[in-house]
């Protein structure tokens, strides 16, 4: 990898790294990828705009990497909060005298606190949880206000292709996938735990996680519930902290 006369290269691979972080391997090795992007300029097929997003001295610390002189990039301390680490698939909870299934361990998660999954685009992480530029919240706030004002996912749509605000994949917007956008529940400040799980599209119960909580909402849970009148019959109410 040559730009500048320096060659770019991970010291380890990236299965080493994945279990030395305690990471998802896809999610460590998007990084790596986002990482090499920014350091030799060329951009690999699939990149996630999440990827994209993140800056170089982010992608480090996610990473726990350190670049040498030589373009070396080296292990160094992991930095990350907890925060981060439930976020790339450390966070697990294992019980000191037995394993557990995975379904414990993520009613265990839930239970604390715990975000399950990643964070959705186009969501960013701080060190105090989740957050939106400031474009991306004046715009959901905005497509909010015209889904109560007796607006549609397909005018939804429209307004964010308008807006030239790409979708996660960089395609167009359309109704499908605006009403799947809107009805993300960080968008209220909350996650969302099905009340069967694995069923992900059925009845459900909000939350507030502790760890990755959405800071500074665009829109309130009523207006959500309101501008998403079809899932309120699955709504079953926000579990207490």
């Amino acid at each position: 990898m040559l730009m500048n006369n320096i060659i770019y290269r991970f010291a380890e691979s990236e299965g080493d790294h994945a279990k030395r972080l305690e990471a998802s391997f896809r999610t460590t090795r998007l990084k790596r990828k986002a990482l090499m992007t920014l350091l030799i300029g060329r951009e690999y097929p699939g990149q996630p705009e999440w990827a994209k997003a993140m800056t170089q001295e982010q992608l480090m610390h996610r990473l726990s990497v350190t670049i040498q002189p030589d373009g070396l990039i080296v292990p160094t301390a992991d930095m990350r909060i907890l925060a981060e680490k439930v976020e790339d698939g450390a966070g697990t909870l294992v019980s000191t005298h037995h394993e557990v299934g995975a379904r414990e361990k993520s009613n265990d998660r839930i239970k604390a606190g715990h975000r399950i999954g990643t964070v959705p685009y186009p969501y960013q992480t701080g060190p105090d949880g989740t957050y939106l530029t400031d474009e991306w919240h004046h715009a959901i706030a905005g497509i909010f206000e015209l889904l109560i004002a007796d607006g549609s996912y397909t005018v939804v749509a429209d307004q964010l292709n308008d807006l030239r605000l790409a979708t996660a994949t960089g395609e167009a917007w359309n109704k499908d996938n605006a009403r799947s956008f809107c009805q993300l529940t960080e968008h209220c400040g909350y996650a969302k735990k099905p009340v069967t799980t694995g069923e992900k599209h059925g009845p459900f119960h909000l939350y507030i996680p502790f760890a990755l909580p959405t800071l500074k909402p665009p829109v309130s849970l009523n207006d959500w519930l309101t501008a998403n009148s079809n899932l309120l019959p699955k709504f079953k109410g926000v579990l207490a902290p």
